[in-house]
């Protein structure tokens, strides 16, 4: 049978693509020990993470003082259901964004700040549980705002690109940001209810009560408790307020991140709490 030819209009196209692929991470099959999977950090100059989860994971652990290696991916697009942070076990599963901090904070897989096995009974009081949603539905939102939906991007961001890259850039900011959009209005929906749109003035005007809130708390526990509230122990909430406030002082300054950094900078027993908690150079 005679073959069709293809149009040579169509081959041209075909051979621009793909436009973009993303490496995909090589887990090993059994690793050694428990491994976390993080975005890469900004620049070489630091070992942190700039993403809010993959921050949050990594201090949680450290806090917590996990024996877990940290591996960098520069795209979520490899890791589990396209999220991170994610984290590979030595009996080779694979825990995916919402697995993880769960994992992290089981005590029988803590062996440093809980003891080994030591299991701890201590349940949070209606004070630690309140500053726990309060930081989750209004500073988190309010940094993953910062981070990720600047003033949309036009289509001159892209001009260098050829013509078919330059569609499928945009189409991709834009995809990425109805995401983000999405992923804030979630966060938000135990504050201002489902279905709300996203006032992203609103949102930053929020992220910054929060900030004076914890400013306001840290100065009036006792003197010399290393956890906030004065809990014994770390908390999911201390990994939080100290990745959030870490990241905010890291941002670069534009007019969607200039609030929350003026902010923070008039919070100085805040700051404080964040330094004593840094890793050291």
């Amino acid at each position: 049978m005679a073959s069709i030819p293809f149009p040579p209009f169509f081959s041209a196209l075909a051979t621009r693509f793909p436009l973009h692929t993303f490496a995909s991470p090589s887990y090993p099959s059994t690793p050694s020990s428990p491994t976390l999977w993080l975005l890469l950090p900004s620049s070489s100059t630091t070992h942190e993470s700039l993403d809010p989860l993959s921050l949050t994971a990594q201090t949680y652990a450290r806090f917590l003082e996990h024996s877990v290696d940290v591996r960098w991916l520069a795209n979520p697009a490899g890791a589990v259901d396209g999220q991170l942070p994610s984290l590979h076990l030595p009996n080779g599963e694979l825990l995916g964004r919402d697995e993880v901090l769960n994992w992290l904070k089981s005590p029988w897989n803590a062996l440093g700040a809980l003891g080994e096995k030591e299991k701890d009974d201590t349940a949070p009081d209606a004070s630690h549980l309140a500053f726990t949603a309060l930081v989750h539905t209004t500073l988190l939102p309010a940094v993953l705002a910062a981070l990720y939906l600047p003033s949309p991007s036009s289509t001159s961001s892209f001009s260098h690109l050829p013509l078919l890259s330059r569609w499928a850039a945009s189409y991709a900011a834009s995809e990425d940001r109805q995401s983000r959009i999405a992923e804030i209005q979630k966060l938000r929906a135990r504050k201002v209810g489902a279905g709300k749109a996203l006032d992203l003035e609103e949102v930053e005007r929020d992220g910054v009560e929060t900030l004076d809130a914890l400013e306001g708390k840290l100065k009036g526990d006792k003197v010399g408790h290393a956890w906030f509230g004065g809990a014994l122990k770390p908390t999911l909430l201390d990994a939080s307020i100290y990745a959030l406030v870490n990241i905010i002082l890291r941002l670069p300054s534009s007019p969607s991140t200039q609030g929350l950094r003026d902010k923070v900078d008039r919070c100085p027993t805040l700051k404080a709490w964040v330094a004593a908690k840094s890793i050291s150079p």
